[in-house]
């Protein structure tokens, strides 16, 4: 199995690589994306480090449309997985998000393999599940300040991963 976790602040997902790897995971890769308002330069050099650090592969995406192209290349794979952010896009329409986008043009498909997860509250958790059939990972905790975004690793394991 291998793992895509989409994320403009990839420092809020260093717990959960390593609890994925723990996990059946064969591979896991950050695809960092360069939001207009989230992007900081000056963090680069240590998102390439811990991703090192990690054993994890890391992408790194400027724009919207490249951003869709490199999604499309991971879910032609078979044995792939895509962990979203909700929040990718500098804006604050929901449909108009890149990420948002990108799941309503794949949600025909046979198989859905994108994950959203976010710490932005109930409402938009259960806007994402409506509008993506319950394609939504658990938030248990989220403290902004400490870079801390705690995902429901059992459900990840035991629902998505062996479910």
């Amino acid at each position: 199995m291998k793992i895509i976790i989409v994320d403009d602040r990839p420092r809020y997902m260093w717990e959960t690589i390593e609890k994925l790897k723990g996990m059946p995971v064969d591979e896991i890769v950050m695809l960092y994306f360069h939001g207009k308002f989230t992007y900081y330069p000056d963090n680069d050099n240590e998102i390439k480090q811990r991703c090192d650090d990690l054993d994890v592969s890391l992408v790194q995406i400027e724009q919207s449309s490249e951003l869709m192209k490199q999604l499309d290349i991971y879910y032609a794979e078979d044995d792939t997985l895509i962990f979203m952010d909700f929040g990718l896009g500098d804006t604050d329409i929901f449909d108009d998000r890149v990420d948002i986008i990108y799941a309503k043009q794949k949600m025909s498909s046979e198989r859905f393999p994108i994950w959203f997860y976010t710490g932005t509250g109930e409402r938009t958790v259960a806007r994402l599940n409506r509008t993506f059939n319950n394609h939504t990972i658990p938030t248990l905790e989220f403290i902004p300040q400490k870079y801390i975004l705690r995902l429901d690793y059992d459900y990840i394991e035991n629902e998505i991963l062996n479910g």
